[in-house]
C-alpha cells in the first residue's frame, strides 16, 4: 500500500514538472530544462511501473523528458503514463480471477486491493475524460471486487471485473 502510494506521488510529480516545463518554456528556458530534468529523475523513479506495460509510451515519455522543450506534450505524456498504469490494473485483475478459482483468499484480496491503488493513479484523468459517473462507476467495481475477493464470491467478482473493464476499455478510447 506504501509503496503504491508513493508512486502516486511521483507519477504527480511528474505532472508537475511537465505543467512547469509549459509554463516556462517560452519565457524562461533555463527553468524549464532544470524542471524538465526533475521531471525525468522523477519518471525514473515511477518508470518500471509504465515500461512493463507500456514499452513504446514509455520510451515517448523518456524523450520528451529529455528532447527539446517544444517536444513535450501534456496530453501525451499523461496518456502514456495511463496506458501503463491500466495495464497493472488489468494485470491484477486476471491475477484476482485466478486467485478465486484456485480458492486463494488471500492472493485474491490482495489483487483486488493493488487493482484499486494502480488505478487510483488515473482515476482522476479518467473523470476529466469520461465524466464523474464513471469514475463513480469504476470506484464501486473496484471496491466490489475487494469486497466480493474478502467473502469468495466469485459472481459478484466477475460482475465487478467487467464493470472495470468496461470502464477502462472506455477510457482507453479517450487517451492519445
Amino acid at each position: 500500500v506504501i509503496r503504491l502510494s508513493l508512486v502516486r506521488a511521483f507519477y504527480i510529480a511528474v505532472l508537475r514538472e511537465v505543467e512547469a516545463i509549459l509554463d516556462n518554456r517560452d519565457s524562461d528556458t533555463e527553468k524549464a530544462s532544470e524542471v524538465q530534468k526533475e521531471g525525468e529523475v522523477y519518471y525514473r523513479i515511477i518508470e518500471e511501473f509504465v515500461s512493463s506495460e507500456n514499452p513504446t509510451g514509455n520510451e515517448t515519455i523518456k524523450s520528451q523528458l529529455t528532447g527539446e522543450l517544444s517536444g513535450v506534450v501534456a496530453d501525451t505524456i499523461v496518456s502514456e503514463l495511463s496506458k501503463g498504469f491500466i495495464g497493472r490494473v488489468e494485470d491484477e485483475l486476471e491475477s484476482n480471477e485466478s486467485a478465486l478459482n484456485e480458492g486463494d483468499l488471500l492472493d485474491a484480496v490482495v489483487t483486488a486491493e493493488e487493482a484499486l491503488l494502480y488505478s487510483r493513479v488515473f482515476l482522476e484523468d479518467l473523470e476529466i475524460r469520461l465524466g464523474f459517473e464513471e469514475r463513480v462507476e469504476i470506484e464501486d467495481a473496484l471496491h466490489d471486487l475487494r469486497s466480493a475477493s474478502n467473502s469468495e464470491n466469485k459472481g459478484k467478482a466477475n460482475t465487478a471485473g467487467q464493470t472495470i473493464r468496461d470502464v477502462i476499455g472506455s477510457y482507453e478510447k479517450e487517451l492519445l
